[in-house]
């Protein structure tokens, strides 16, 4: 089955936004686990600074 050139060009703009969705996606999880991350370490540094 061959695609014309304007079904070929609609379907690499979907798969370039499928890719750009997909790469935010991956970075806002990233930032959401350094943040975790961070916090976590907040935390315990406040809680060994009491205990002392």
């Amino acid at each position: 089955m061959k695609r014309s050139a304007f079904e070929k060009g609609i379907l690499s703009k979907v798969i370039q936004r499928e890719k750009r969705f997909e790469e935010q996606f991956r970075e806002k999880e990233q930032f959401r686990e350094k943040t975790i991350q961070r916090k976590a370490i907040q935390r315990e540094l406040v809680h060994d600074w009491r205990k002392k």
